[in-house]
C-alpha cells in the first residue's frame, strides 16, 4: 500500500499535496519532523529502486496520508479509520450505482486461484 496507482502511471497528483502539507506540519516550531523524513526517505528509496522503476510505480495519495495523520495527532489505531472515512463517498456513489441497475456491478476479472475445496469435514 502507498505504491503504485492502476491510473496514475506517473505521481499520483494528489501527492503533492499531501507531501507539501506533510513538510508544512513537520517544519512547525517545535514540531517532531521524523514521520515526515521518514516518508521522503522511502519516497526517495522507491523512486530510486529498479522494480518500481520498471513497473512506472510511485508513492500514491495514502503514502503520505501517513506521516500527515501521525503529525496531526490521530492514534495509530485510527488510520484505517479515517481510511475508509475519506472513501466513504465513493463507496456510496457505487452502491448507488448498482442500486440503479439492479444487479451487483463487478470489474471483469477472471479467478485464476486453487480449484474449489470442500469444506466437509471428515467424521
Amino acid at each position: 500500500m502507498g505504491v503504485g496507482h492502476r491510473i496514475y502511471t506517473t505521481e499520483d497528483p494528489r501527492v503533492r499535496h499531501l507531501r507539501h502539507y506533510s513538510a508544512a506540519l513537520a517544519a512547525r516550531k517545535g514540531a517532531d519532523p521524523t514521520a515526515h523524513g521518514v516518508a521522503e526517505a522511502v519516497a526517495a528509496h522507491v523512486l530510486a529502486h529498479p522494480h518500481f522503476q520498471a513497473r512506472t510505480l510511485f508513492p500514491n495519495v495514502e503514502f503520505y496520508s501517513a506521516p500527515l495523520l501521525y503529525q496531526l495527532g490521530f492514534p495509530l489505531d485510527l488510520f484505517t479509520a479515517a481510511f475508509a472515512m475519506a472513501r466513504l463517498p465513493g463507496w456510496v456513489a457505487h452502491i448507488r450505482e448498482q442500486l440503479d441497475v439492479a444487479r451487483l456491478v463487478r470489474p471483469e476479472a477472471e479467478y485464476i486461484g486453487p480449484a474449489v475445496r470442500s469444506l466437509a469435514t471428515e467424521a
